[in-house]
């Protein structure tokens, strides 16, 4: 077999691969819920399906009535692909990886498929970085990779994002919020409490207050029980000069 017969065969296994990928994708999106989402990490690439309230993009909604039309979506395809990018990222370390292969569609209702919908159904792939043999990204592995989601509507009920992350066995379900746009992908056990520690100072100053409450509770009870504790040491010193020889 030459090489260049190889690579050919390779880039058409690849695209085969991801083709079946999206096709899996695109049977998830046509029932994801509103404000719900997936992220799939497979080898060395991260699958995405969202659904996003139509209300977060800016100056894309020509008539103003909260809802996205197909002509709509195609005069405006270029800026609600730039505030997708913006709005959906994944880090690994310090670095934004890049969102390609973006698909992005109107949800459609089922008794009405041409009609403007409030909600964009999202499709996208994050090239890792990195790889090791048994086919998981490297820095995948590692507590580095963060997810940062910043597209909120302007309803109440558009205030929360839940996103499904998997990886292999490993399950995480993310709840994002606008006070908490940023998330880490299977974070250890520090990691957890520093974010929890950062996203609610309030209720890491009250369990430091109460630690320290309770750490002066005990030195306070082992003060009062030490004269006890040296009358009782004294007095058996004393018996054992008493019966010495």
């Amino acid at each position: 077999m030459t090489t260049a017969l190889a690579t050919r065969l390779l880039k058409g296994w690849v695209a085969a691969c991801l083709g079946s990928m999206m096709c899996i994708t695109s049977a998830q999106a046509h029932w994801m819920a509103a404000q719900q989402g997936t992220l799939n990490i497979v080898g060395e690439a991260a699958f995405m399906v969202l659904s996003v309230p139509v209300s977060a993009f800016k100056a894309v909604d020509d008539d103003g009535d909260g809802a996205l039309s197909k002509g709509e979506l195609v005069t405006h395809a270029g800026t609600v692909r730039q505030q997708l990018k913006e709005g959906v990222q994944l880090f690994q370390g310090e670095q934004a990886l890049p969102l390609s292969l973006m698909m992005v569609d109107v949800v459609a209702h089922d008794n009405a498929p041409e009609a403007p919908s409030t909600q964009l159904m999202v499709m996208g792939r994050f090239q890792l970085r990195g790889g090791s043999s048994d086919g998981v990204s490297e820095l995948a592995q590692t507590d580095t990779m963060r997810l940062h989601f910043n597209l909120f509507g302007r309803d109440s009920d558009e205030q929360a994002q839940e996103i499904s992350i998997s990886r292999q066995e490993d399950l995480q379900a993310a709840h994002f919020t606008p006070e908490r746009t940023t998330q880490s992908l299977f974070p250890s056990g520090l990691t957890r409490v520093r974010e929890r520690v950062s996203h609610h100072p309030e209720q890491a100053l009250l369990l430091l207050l109460a630690a320290g409450g309770m750490g002066l509770l005990m030195i306070r009870a082992w003060w009062r029980r030490r004269p006890l504790a040296c009358h009782m040491h004294s007095n058996r010193s004393t018996g054992s000069k008493s019966f010495g020889p």
